[in-house]
């Protein structure tokens, strides 16, 4: 009897440190992984923080992250997410390696510099022109622009090389993107240069599907990177492993594919959403006294 109690004890005892070691082994390997702490826009919408089903800016992922967690992570990567209120501050912390990654910069441009580009870019964001519905078909090239009134919002990111087409095009800025719209309404501008899926998420937001028309082709793409800090220990590894997950057409056909879906929940989320008021006195301002006569006498 106490012979098999003694090997019941001793069974139980090489069961615990048969599982404590299994444990010590999954925490070493956690351990050996390599970490990268990414962060991105915190106001530029779908290339920033994902703001659809979640409770605040910790729960958020970009549209990046969330293909990299697909393509990256394995056995090898350990991500963790550092949401900021603010793109110059994240930047900032990139350049002195209090973050490792930024996700979704404009090459060459000084907002951008002092952080290592890796290559190929993640995608092309296409860059539009938005206009009135009944206007827009008029439009064949960018010389029909030249007698127009141009605008861009001065709170979307842009890339030194757009910055300049929009001064060839003479667009000016406004201070943001609501106040675009607004012009545009109200006839204060002919057109708004922008890129799509900022705009178009925008343009849902404040219920102007249907009232703002986009060029059916972009006029321009700028190419969007992931940029790595210069002081982070594991950039070289790091990118490498990244190249080689840019060059696969699978990655931008994920992005494209998951920034589709975004919109899709978009519209869902945002449907029955009411137009600012300048939208109702701009129809208004349409109406010809007939329009106004037989819309009254059919009340």
């Amino acid at each position: 009897m106490k012979f098999s109690i003694q090997i019941f004890l001793t069974t139980l005892f090489l069961l615990a440190f048969n599982t404590q070691a299994a444990m010590l082994s999954s925490k070493s390997a956690d351990n050996t992984k390599i970490e990268i702490l990414v962060t991105t826009f915190p106001d530029f919408y779908p290339f920033g923080y994902n703001r659809l089903g979640a409770r605040n800016m910790m729960e958020s992922h970009s549209v990046f992250e969330n293909v990299l967690e697909k393509m990256l992570v394995g056995d090898t990567y350990l991500m963790r997410y550092k949401p900021y209120d603010d793109t110059k501050k994240a930047l900032s912390d990139v350049r002195l390696g209090k973050a490792d990654m930024f996700l979704g910069m404009y090459y060459s441009t000084k907002a951008f510099e002092g952080i290592d580009f890796v290559f190929p870019a993640a995608l092309n964001n296409p860059v539009h022109l938005m206009m009135m519905p009944d206007k827009i078909s008029l439009i064949k090239n960018t010389q029909d622009l030249e007698k127009l009134k141009g605008i861009y919002s001065n709170e979307e990111y842009f890339s030194d090389f757009m910055i300049q087409n929009l001064k060839n095009l003479n667009v000016e800025a406004v201070e943001t993107t609501d106040k675009a719209y607004e012009m545009l309404m109200t006839g204060q501008a002919d057109f708004i240069v922008g890129s799509y899926y900022y705009n178009y998420a925008k343009i849902l937001e404040k219920g102007l599907k249907g009232y703002i028309s986009f060029s059916s082709k972009p006029l321009w793409s700028m190419p969007l990177f992931i940029g790595l800090s210069k002081t982070y220990k594991n950039r070289k590894a790091v990118k490498a492993h990244l190249e080689r997950i840019l060059n696969k057409p699978e990655f931008k056909q994920t992005v494209l594919s998951d920034l589709k879906e975004n919109m899709r929940l978009l519209e869902e989320t945002t449907q029955g959403i009411v137009a600012p008021l300048y939208v109702r006195k701009s129809l208004e301002n349409e109406l010809t006294p007939a329009d106004e006569m037989q819309d009254g006498g059919n009340k």
